[in-house]
């Protein structure tokens, strides 16, 4: 073995040893699967494995087909849940299956399900073994208090981004969404520590009918698997929450409109980005947490869409927090100095 494999090791069973103590907070005999396919890096995979094994937990993998269509693979992953006796659900495949059967079959089971779908060895050890987790959880615990406190959204980005919306957290908004029967405000907790979602990222929905504007997605767009890594932007034109115009780069806005075909595409969430070691490299549950950027998650179920923004700018009540990808207020600014150090 040479010194560069040895280091990959290393930083391998490292990197497994956060995840498994740190963020899935193992329990004693709790049993773990593994789902992957031919496009999963299988180092990461055996790397979790090891370390479960040297705690005495019980490992189990299950190999998907990623040439099947995606209702079948899900299907394939719920049966395989359901017939096992699995305390948590490691998805690593290529593929997200977040709101899919997969995914509905792991809470039936009372399992808990964690994403890191695409994770190569790099990719784990960047944003999992080698990240400040403590760190990026209070700055998204810090992000997460500014936005519950304010009223108003907007974002801006040198791109041409200009889009608004209202934040609605309270009884009285709650009561405004059951009246009209729709989709209503949400916030989440920063990702990481037993959410389910690799760390780096905080989700909300603004109150869906007063988002306006228009959102330009210039980091990367998937799915569609033709889309991916963008050169050439793609324009979003909301009015009252759906998506009513996809322009900016033809050949690739053809191809989002037509995976769409005439289905309604609302904004279902965005997330602000802030895990420092992750990277837009081909994967978009990496690339949705590149540090700064917003994602914007279009569409429901089977055709939902995550799209990246690389820069933008983010006011609250007409405050700026963050400029072109980096915060400025001075308790933001301040964690997000400590992250990189």
């Amino acid at each position: 073995m040479n010194a560069t494999t040895k280091n990959l090791n290393q930083a391998l069973a490292q990197s497994a040893a956060v995840f498994l103590n740190d963020l899935l907070q193992l329990k004693s005999g709790e049993e773990i699967l593994i789902y992957f396919d031919e496009r999963s890096d299988r180092r990461v995979a055996e790397a979790i494995a090891q370390h479960a094994h040297g705690q005495s937990h019980r490992v189990e993998f299950f190999e998907v087909s990623a040439t099947l269509p995606l209702s079948k693979r899900a299907a394939q992953i719920a049966e395989h849940i359901r017939r096992g006796h699995f305390q948590v659900v490691c998805e690593l495949t290529e593929q997200c299956f977040y709101l899919t059967e997969a995914w509905s079959a792991v809470y039936e089971v009372g399992a808990r399900p964690y994403c890191i779908a695409g994770f190569d060895a790099d990719a784990f050890i960047r944003c999992i073994g080698s990240a400040n987790q403590k760190q990026m959880f209070a700055l998204g615990i810090a992000l997460r208090a500014l936005l519950l406190a304010s009223r108003h959204l907007e974002i801006r980005s040198n791109q041409g981004t200009h889009l608004r919306m209202k934040l609605g957290w309270g009884i009285l908004d709650r009561l405004a969404a059951k009246i009209r029967r729709g989709p209503r405000a949400f916030m989440t907790y920063p990702s990481g520590y037993q959410s389910g979602f690799s760390p780096g990222q905080l989700a909300f929905r603004g109150i869906p009918h007063t988002v306006e504007g228009t959102a330009v997605i210039d980091g990367y767009l998937w799915p569609p698997a033709e889309i991916g890594l963008l050169k050439d932007p793609i324009k979003l034109a909301f009015n009252a929450g759906k998506v009513i115009d996809i322009g900016g780069n033809p050949q690739k806005a053809k191809i989002l409109a037509h995976w769409f075909g005439d289905e309604e595409v609302l904004l279902e969430h965005v997330c602000f980005g802030f895990n420092p070691g992750a990277r837009f490299t081909g994967k978009i549950v990496e690339a949705e947490r590149v540090f700064g950027c917003l994602v914007f998650g279009l569409g429901a179920s089977l055709r939902h869409v995550e799209g990246v923004m690389r820069t933008p700018s983010v006011y609250l009540d007409g405050n700026l927090i963050l400029e072109n990808g980096k915060f400025v207020t001075q308790e933001l600014a301040s964690l997000e100095e400590k992250l990189f150090e």
